[in-house]
């Protein structure tokens, strides 16, 4: 695929998207989490060097309860996302977009401290209807830290 002329609108939505994502992940927002993904979303979750993801969830319902269990079980993932979107490929029904990721946490009155660092992989779709997306994978480049 290759960028059109009009990718920028494409792009913003892309944007758009990923601080929804990012957002409703951070705060654990079921409904707002769940609009943004296909019927049939893949998504994986690895640790950079681990031959195997540490989680993996098919399908719309499976991949918001999973994300958002993953968040609630493990403390040292709660924080805050901060993406920054590199894209790798964009048309007017299909968008490849790169990201690299940080996730802040802070306890009550804290300076905020860089819990990990990352990368998201995200395919996104539109058939129309809007943007969706079809398959998402984080690989962190190293365990949280506490």
């Amino acid at each position: 695929m290759t960028i059109e002329d009009k990718s920028e609108p494409v792009m913003l939505d892309m944007i758009d998207a990923l601080n929804a994502y990012a957002w409703a992940l951070d705060t654990q927002q079921e409904e707002p989490l769940s609009r943004l993904f296909a019927q049939n979303v893949i998504a994986r979750v690895s640790i950079e060097g681990q031959p195997e993801p540490i989680h993996a969830w098919a399908g719309r319902e499976r991949v918001v309860a999973g994300l958002l269990d993953m968040r609630r079980a493990m403390p040292r993932w709660k924080g805050q996302h901060l993406t920054t979107p590199l894209f790798s490929a964009v048309a007017s029904s299909r968008a490849t977009v790169r990201s690299y990721v940080s996730l802040f946490r802070a306890d009550a009155g804290q300076t905020p401290v860089l819990a990990a660092t990352g990368k998201y992989k995200v395919e996104f779709s539109n058939a129309g209807s809007g943007w969706a997306v079809d398959q998402i994978e984080l690989v962190w480049n190293g365990e949280p830290v506490d």
